[in-house]
């Protein structure tokens, strides 16, 4: 993609949003909506960065074309915690339900 215009456009078919409901998230009229989609204008700074919070999408690729639209998880850098034991009932602690040591002569 090569301008704001048509990242905007992808953007809004990928969330399946209206212009209305999308102008009316973002704080804009329609009008303004409509002058983003044609690329006679761009929207502020402040506008930019509530475009992307409401598309849920990168900034960063909205205003420059940079990266991917949307962040990726990266699961493979993440290890799965610990396996647990069953929970035990809250205020009870492992000391006080394990029987003492006996010692045997």
């Amino acid at each position: 993609m090569s301008d704001f215009s048509e990242r905007l456009a992808e953007a809004l078919a990928f969330r399946k949003t209206s212009r209305p409901a999308f102008a009316a998230a973002v704080g804009v009229t329609q009008s303004a909506v409509g002058h983003w989609l044609a690329g006679r204008r761009e929207p502020p700074l402040n506008d930019l960065r509530e475009v992307a919070r409401v598309l849920q999408v990168r900034a960063a690729w909205l205003a420059f074309g940079e990266g991917s639209m949307v962040e990726t998880e990266r699961v493979d850098t993440v290890p799965p915690p610990p396996a647990r034991g069953p929970r035990r009932a809250s205020g009870v602690t492992r000391a006080a339900t394990t029987a003492p040591a006996v010692k045997v002569a």
